[in-house]
């Protein structure tokens, strides 16, 4: 097991070779808010998240999955504020998932230019099943030909909330000659156990990801996992999950007006 504590690297430079080389790479946000001056937008995110925790309906919803009441929603475990959110310009998911640091690695880490293709908030409920549905089965994401995830974990993540998994050095399409059209591997395939990392983390903790890699999330067993997240895509990608107020985009220019704005002939459903 890795534990983000590890290593945490510091500059984007270090994240991207990391990235490049392992799949994956770890910073803490006191970095990325010093780099980029964005100390109040971290602040006002996690009360962002404090707010989505404490809603009704998201105590409504955890509270009909405890009772094994079937949810609207194809992954039962998972709790969102919304399926596709509309953003202002002001949010803090916006604005940090356009922060110059996170901009700079994705660039450097994806072979062509990004976009900002989803970004989220999650809580992953614990549960008393035993046996794995949906992303917590081994498969590498196919929304875009090639993506990196960051989750930010503001309370952390321990061993019984379900740490995801990732197979190291993964990213570079060794497994492609046995995944499944949906993009996962036959349940009877054994990944390299000696190559899985697991990761648990201490409390804001940022874990980036190369989702062209095989991972699965974990099963949160005894404590829910709470994360903010944000996916870039590179190449041909479907449309992205988020939408935004009318005249929000007149508020970006340079680099994050590029990062909301995908060339539609990449655009797989237009």
């Amino acid at each position: 097991m890795l534990s983000c504590a590890e290593q945490p690297a510091t500059l984007a430079g270090d994240a991207i070779d990391s990235l490049r080389e392992r799949g994956f790479a770890i910073l803490d946000v006191a970095s990325v808010a010093k780099v980029d001056m964005a100390w109040e937008l971290w602040t006002f995110l996690d009360a962002t998240i404090a707010r989505f925790l404490d809603a009704d309906g998201t105590r409504r919803e955890a509270a009909e999955f405890l009772k094994d009441q079937r949810r609207a929603t194809r992954k039962q475990y998972l709790v969102k504020p919304a399926e596709k959110p509309t953003l202002h310009h002001a949010d803090p998911l916006l604005r940090l998932g356009l922060c110059p640091t996170f901009l700079e690695i994705a660039r450097g880490a994806l072979p062509t230019r990004p976009t900002l293709f989803a970004l989220d908030l999650w809580l992953v409920l614990a549960t008393r099943a035993q046996w794995r549905t949906w992303s917590q089965n081994w498969h590498r994401d196919s929304d875009a030909e090639q993506e990196i995830k960051i989750f930010y974990f503001p309370f952390g993540v321990s061993a019984d909330a379900g740490p995801l998994e990732y197979v190291e050095g993964s990213h570079t399409g060794e497994f492609e000659a046995q995944l499944q059209p949906n993009g996962y591997l036959p349940n009877d395939f054994a990944v390299p156990r000696d190559r899985v990392q697991k990761f648990t983390c201490t409390p804001r903790t940022l874990l980036l990801v190369n989702t062209h890699g095989i991972h699965r999330g974990g099963l949160a067993d005894a404590r829910v996992r709470v994360s903010a997240n944000w996916t870039y895509a590179a190449g041909k990608q479907y449309r992205r999950r988020f939408d935004l107020q009318a005249g929000a985009c007149s508020y970006f220019d340079g680099d994050a007006l590029a990062a909301l704005s995908p060339d539609p002939a990449l655009i797989l459903n237009p």
